[in-house]
């Protein structure tokens, strides 16, 4: 344990070491540090993974960054480098977001469907190689970008795979999104600080959920919103502008498909932030046509990234693009393989879920935040900023145009059975609420600070309870963590290790689990998770004589017998072959003489 403590330690010294180089070195706001620097270790890793050199990558970063923590540390002893830099609230907010993450994850599991399903199994996988996934592993979904678990891999890389780290990492991400939310904050104006913290809060709050697990839709939402934020900062500065921004948007299409279409928003964002800037006066020819140059490296570079990412999955994989699930293809667009029925009943259930407060919170924060903004606007009138009206428009605008992305792909591209119930609606539109929803809290925050003298106190408490409360709920969940299958997952952790610390190498496993059954395919993730491989069984019942007969002629090919749920029809069934009743627990398969014995070992 003190081992693990001390290596998780090394790791973040060696990040702070990177991170001082970038502010004292490099000039960088203390703001973005942390997510420039997580895109910067993201990217580094994913290209030395499309050469097959991610461990020497993530110890050259490691290294290094160590011996610069040591000697920033000893700048800082003899007072050669200003120590206040390091105070600015954003990094105070980082610094206890981080320890807040610790103490929350410490001892964590994966629950949730998706880390079985996916995230956490590529994550395993490219441990398990030191690379990025391939042909070799138990990845289906092979078109996803692994940016989150490459990341990751840099903690695990040096610690070894523990799930608690893993879910440290990820919400590490998730707090260097929000921390770029302080750009402004200063000790001597405290609601530049309350509200950052509140806003922050608020969109941790809009799926909690998916806090405590390696799904990414609240990560890729606080990635995207940091670009134009970071874009306004330095937009007359296009240097800097390139430098902190181009791993950010890198980072954004690794995440995950859909971070193409808010490197699209993003375009728009900081087009419209460019083309302003120009009217406050720029005049040096360099600087008229620089900006757009780099706006447009930060739109196609990215794009490159994601072409060497579909080279190297069509490399690894023996499966065409076509193959994958939501691989947008020439045959999906020209046939929609929808019902009638469906077709029908279907824009209505879209639209309500989109746009009515009643049934979702994510909507009451959006439909109050653009209340409290045009509030603003009629208190302000003439002398309202064009920040604000722009925010005001260009987030309806994303939103819309997200939906009607979100409308395409429930058509189109997702199985009907799926799309009839909107799987997945409610996290994608966290993202989106995150991006829009947090993007124009902050400028009606920047706005309302900066202009508005009278009642600040009474106004401030207002506007930071309106931005919570739609999401006063979801406190509940963040504090109690309910998810289904935590029994199931403890034991299969548990029952395991038991196994893993028999001696047999390899070893098949036979699982009874009845009532996982009608679980979606929750079970047979999860194992699928804990072997890497289809050296297993999955035995859902004993009922029928078919289906003892199965069993019998599974565990004859069997090493261990792993049961989950005892039930009468196994107990009857089996009796003849143990000398005691089965219950939950292992068994050891023995077998002689072509028959076979179980003995309890655990």
């Amino acid at each position: 344990m003190f081992t693990s403590i001390l290596l998780l330690f090394s790791a973040l010294l060696s990040l702070a070491g990177w991170g001082m180089f970038s502010i004292y070195k490099m000039k960088i706001h203390p703001a973005f540090i942390p997510i420039f620097l997580f895109s910067v270790v993201t990217t580094g890793l994913f290209c030395a993974g499309l050469i097959h050199r991610m461990p020497m990558a993530a110890n050259i970063i490691y290294y290094s960054g160590l011996l610069l923590c040591l000697i920033y540390l000893i700048l800082l002893f003899f007072k050669r480098i200003q120590f206040q830099l390091l105070l600015h609230p954003s990094l105070v907010f980082f610094s206890l977001a981080v320890l807040f993450v610790m103490f929350y994850m410490k001892g964590s599991l994966f629950l949730n469907y998706d880390d079985f399903s996916h995230w956490g199994l590529v994550l395993k996988e490219i441990v398990r190689l030191d690379g990025l996934p391939d042909a070799s592993t138990m990845v289906t979904f092979q078109n996803y970008p692994p940016g989150s678990a490459v990341f990751i891999y840099y903690f695990l890389h040096q610690l070894g795979f523990h799930e608690s780290l893993a879910l440290m990492a990820q919400g590490f991400m998730t707090m260097a999104g929000f921390t770029v939310l302080l750009t402004w904050s200063s000790w001597k104006k405290p609601w530049t600080i309350i509200l950052p913290w509140v806003i922050a809060f608020t969109l941790l709050l809009v799926n909690a959920k998916i806090f405590y697990s390696l799904l990414v839709d609240i990560i890729l939402g606080a990635v995207a919103l940091a670009i134009p934020l970071i874009a306004y900062y330095y937009r007359k500065d296009w240097k800097r502008l390139l430098l902190v921004n181009l791993p950010i948007v890198i980072f954004l299409i690794l995440l995950k498909d859909s971070g193409k279409v808010f490197l699209l928003f993003n375009g728009i964002a900081m087009l419209g932030i460019l083309i302003a800037s120009h009217r406050e006066g720029i005049v040096k020819r360099v600087d008229m046509v620089m900006p757009y140059a780099t706006l447009f490296l930060l739109m196609v570079l990215p794009l490159v990234v994601n072409v060497l990412w579909h080279s190297y999955t069509l490399q690894a994989y023996s499966e065409s693009y076509g193959n994958n699930k939501f691989a947008i293809t020439e045959e999906k667009l020209q046939d929609i393989e929808k019902s009638e029925e469906f077709m029908a009943g279907f824009d209505g259930m879209m639209l309500d879920a989109a746009l009515n407060p009643l049934s979702s919170p994510h909507v009451m924060l959006l439909l109050v935040v653009n209340l409290i903004a045009l509030l603003l606007m009629v208190r302000l009138k003439r002398k309202t900023p064009n920040e604000l009206v722009a925010s005001f428009i260009l987030c309806n605008l994303f939103y819309v145009l997200y939906m009607c992305s979100l409308y395409y792909m429930y058509v189109f591209l997702m199985p009907e059975n799926e799309a009839s119930r909107l799987a997945g609606f409610n996290r994608y539109q966290s993202t989106i609420t995150v991006y829009a929803g947090g993007m124009l809290m902050t400028v009606v925050a920047y706005v309302w600070s900066n202009h508005v003298k009278s009642f600040k106190k009474v106004t401030g408490f207002l506007m930071a309870a309106c931005f919570f409360i739609p999401y006063m709920a979801h406190l509940e969940v963040l504090v109690t963590r309910p998810e289904a299958h935590v029994e199931l997952r403890n034991a299969v952790k548990e029952y395991s290790s038991v196994i893993k610390t028999s001696g047999v190498s390899k070893p098949m496993i036979t699982y009874y689990s009845p009532g996982s059954a009608g679980d979606g395919g929750y079970f047979s993730y999860l194992i699928r998770y804990e072997h890497l491989s289809k050296n297993y069984s999955f035995i859902k019942g004993a009922e029928t004589e078919n289906q003892l007969s199965y069993l019998k002629e599974v565990l004859m090919k069997s090493d261990f017998l792993m049961v989950l749920e005892g039930d009468e029809h196994i107990q009857a069934g089996l009796y003849p072959y143990t000398e005691n009743e089965i219950s939950e627990g292992v068994y050891r398969v023995k077998h002689k003489n072509g028959m076979f014995e179980l003995v309890s070992v655990r």
